[in-house]
């Protein structure tokens, strides 16, 4: 199952002369889905962006394709620098506990660990009051 994330996301290609560091347009409500590929296929990770659930989605690869990761949990946002193609992925999220899960499974599948960036449910043991 993909680890997924909903949230406004905005994407900058840094090639365009326009873009001078910032979005040119306004971020979109999207699903932010991290994949895998099947048991037994070649690949590597992929984060695919899903704006509008009729159409589809477009897909990045992750493994050695990420520049840089800047990322401020306080404030919710987080930005994925990718190399091939030259785009910023600027996320912006209202949930900090799903932020960081997305982004340490982001940095999983980056370093093409043998998990492949779906990290298992969480679980702990419940405390008994």
């Amino acid at each position: 199952m993909p680890l997924r994330l909903t949230c406004d996301v905005s994407v900058v290609r840094r090639s365009e002369p326009s873009a001078e560091g910032r979005p040119s347009e306004r971020p979109l409500r999207a699903r932010l889905s991290l994949r895998k590929p099947p048991k037994g296929r070649r690949g590597s990770a992929c984060v695919l962006i899903n704006t509008d659930p009729h159409r589809g989605s477009t897909k990045y690869k992750l493994r050695e394709n990420i520049e840089e990761v800047f990322c401020d949990i306080k404030k919710r946002k987080a930005t994925i620098r990718l190399k091939e193609p030259e785009v910023d992925l600027c996320l912006i999220t209202g949930e900090i506990k799903q932020l960081k899960s997305f982004m340490s499974a982001v940095m999983q599948g980056y370093q093409g660990s043998k998990q492949e960036c779906l990290p298992g449910p969480n679980l702990s043991p419940t405390k008994k009051v």
